[in-house]
């Protein structure tokens, strides 16, 4: 994004040899002129380009930054600084950005404290998410620990989060919209898709709600997007959106930020779909079953679908858009991960398609949430090992694992992340 762009250019600004050395009296001058190089360096550095991110920052606020030109514009700004200190400071900058460059900071960054870390949700008996943040705390240095914490109440879940020994949690159903109000602070993210499945615990004491669902999606499809030799970002591309609950909004928002043109939101509920599709303006329509294939073939492609449903449901597409998914062998997203192989899985493998599992966007979004909270990057390839170890291991105990099948072929992007040196 050009607002990171800045806060690199600033960053590395801060390192260059001029903020580090002592001043050196400079060598008697023939006369008394003002030295202009220093002064305008010294004006461009102090007055010109802080000026400059605050407006970019304010309007970047108001808008995503995916065309072409702004990707040109922050190319030529990293070029004002030498490419080493760009890599250095991108290489410490967290994904995060309110959390990355500002004070106060998570307590759960503090190593001497041992905290509590909860996923808040009903039910949440079968999530796998201990797995991935035990193994993130322990790898990355810390002696946080992660529960479960099924409540249907909400206010049971605040008095939780409140508590002095607790720093944070994952939110899933019931409570990602229900916890919003109750935040101090909010991510953008968070902000745009109406939803917090991230709680993190300042060491004021204030509450920020971030929302990481969206990067478990695009991080994702981008993925599958680069196996194919795809770019992150295309012309043209179109999607279909099944349902229009809090998990259909962070799909949207990650559509959104990949720069799909067309968006398609099918929903048995039609006002509900296109509720969302206004939310997020241009570019975004809301369809009926019935009416879902017509418009897609009207575009004459499709390059995405993501599924929101409760795995629960049983929910299938319908026959004419399965036929058209068949042609076009779109990257598909399955958000539900119990059981593994849902009715929609199923449907879409049989048609061709490359399917993005429901384990494998909640082992993204987990990373995600490990780097917030430790202000580190996640172990990745350590926490794909202890997913596999507790879901797909025969005669594993956790109670997700029945659910796994078949536990012989699991997830691909699990797989892939162990072979990671």
């Amino acid at each position: 994004e050009l607002t990171m762009t800045w806060e690199l250019l600033l960053c590395a600004l801060a390192r260059l040899p001029w903020q580090k050395k002592p001043i050196r009296e400079p060598e008697p001058e023939p006369s008394s002129t003002v030295p202009l190089i220093p002064t305008l360096v010294t004006a461009i550095i102090c007055w010109a380009l802080p000026a400059c991110y605050l407006l970019l920052k304010k309007r970047s606020s108001e808008r995503a930054c995916t065309s072409c030109t702004d990707e040109k514009a922050a190319s030529s700004l990293q070029s004002l600084v030498p490419h080493s200190l760009v890599a250095e400071a991108a290489s410490n900058y967290m994904p995060h950005h309110f959390l990355a460059t500002h004070s106060p900071k998570p307590i759960a960054r503090d190593t001497a404290k041992s905290l509590d870390f909860f996923i808040f949700g009903h039910p949440c008996g079968m999530s796998p998410s201990p797995e991935i943040h035990n193994v993130g705390f322990a790898e990355t240095g810390f002696k946080h620990r992660y529960h479960r914490f099924d409540a249907e109440d909400v206010r049971l879940v605040m008095q939780k989060v409140r508590l002095p020994s607790t720093g944070g949690g994952s939110v899933t159903i019931p409570h990602k919209e229900s916890v919003l109000p109750e935040m101090d602070v909010l991510s953008d993210s968070a902000k745009r898709i109406g939803a917090v499945n991230t709680i993190t615990k300042l060491s004021d004491g204030t509450l920020h709600g971030d929302n990481t669902d969206w990067l478990g999606i695009k991080n994702q499809l981008e993925e599958r997007l680069s196996s194919r030799g795809l770019p992150p970002q295309g012309s043209g591309r179109v999607a279909l959106l099944c349902g229009a609950g809090g998990t259909a909004k962070a799909a949207a928002y990650a559509l959104e930020r990949m720069g799909c043109a067309h968006v398609i939101i099918m929903n048995r509920t039609l006002k509900r779909a296109q509720d969302l599709a206004k939310d997020f303006g241009a570019g975004f329509a809301a369809s009926s079953p019935e009416d879902a294939a017509a418009q897609l073939m009207s575009l004459g492609r499709l390059d995405f679908i993501i599924c929101t449903l409760p795995g629960s449901t049983g929910y299938v597409l319908p026959d004419d858009v399965v036929a058209i998914a068949a042609q076009h062998k779109p990257v598909v997203v399955e958000a539900s991960y119990i059981p593994r192989h849902t009715a929609f899985v199923k449907q879409v493998a049989a048609a061709g398609c490359d399917v993005v599992e429901g384990i494998e966007m909640l082992f993204e979004q987990g990373c995600a949430q490990c780097e917030t909270w430790t202000g580190a990057a996640a172990p990745r390839r350590q926490i794909a090992k202890s997913l596999l170890a507790a879901l797909f291991t025969r005669g594993s105990d956790h109670p997700a694992s029945s659910k796994m099948e078949p536990l012989d072929t699991p997830p691909k992007a699990i797989q892939l992340e162990t072979a990671v040196p």
